[in-house]
């Protein structure tokens, strides 16, 4: 981090004030509920949002991270249905064209909680643009100047 970055302190300080904010809830449910709680508050470029895929409808951001890419998770597995099942394409659809430039699609290859293998989202297959494939563990990324499907 210091070789990379000048601010390497700032970034420090930035993640440690993440870490005490995150220390807070007792659960990432909480977390994830008071953070998209105040989503309405950002008025600025400047920082990172943090929210669900259904309060971002209609907002935009140059870059955007959509994480939980992995079969079973988003698609949820419980989603047998086809109807349901073109609900969750329809979000996957919302949340892909959020982003103005860059799009990061990243999911896990390995549930650590239940100590098993994942596969990619079949939403990913059905990306028509080229996708750049980071190392595993890594996510993928589009770098297209545009990312509308």
């Amino acid at each position: 981090l210091y070789r990379a970055y000048s601010d390497a302190d700032q970034r420090v300080s930035d993640l440690q004030a993440c870490i005490d904010f995150a220390n807070r809830f007792d659960s990432l449910a909480e977390l994830v509920e008071s953070a998209a709680l105040h989503t309405d508050d950002v008025d600025s470029d400047d920082g990172v949002v943090l929210t669900t895929i259904h309060r971002a409808k209609g907002l935009e951001w140059a870059s955007v991270f959509i994480v939980g890419l992995s079969e079973g998770v988003f698609p949820l597995a419980r989603y047998d249905d086809t109807t349901e099942r073109g609900e969750e394409r329809r979000l996957f659809y919302v949340a892909i064209t959020r982003a103005q430039r860059w799009l990061y699609l990243c999911h896990a290859w390995q549930d650590e909680m239940r100590g098993t293998l994942r596969s990619p989202s079949r939403f990913l297959d059905e990306i028509d643009r080229p996708i750049e494939t980071a190392e595993p563990g890594a996510c993928l990324v589009n770098r297209s100047e545009n990312v509308r499907p």
